[in-house]
């Protein structure tokens, strides 16, 4: 894996552990929302990497 995707790979992981943390879903969830899908997303220079995540 290059140096590039290593990074990307490892910051879309600490967004979507962020999301989680943060308990962002939860607070959705207790204002209604029933499906919630989280997106860690991550630039490095012109590329551009997206995960999801429940």
């Amino acid at each position: 894996m290059k140096t590039g995707e290593v990074k990307l790979a490892a910051k879309m992981s600490e967004a979507l552990a962020q999301i989680q943390n943060r308990e962002y879903v939860r607070e959705l969830e207790e204002e209604g929302y029933a499906d919630v899908v989280c997106y860690g997303i991550a630039f490095y220079r012109k590329d551009c990497r997206v995960k999801s995540g429940k």
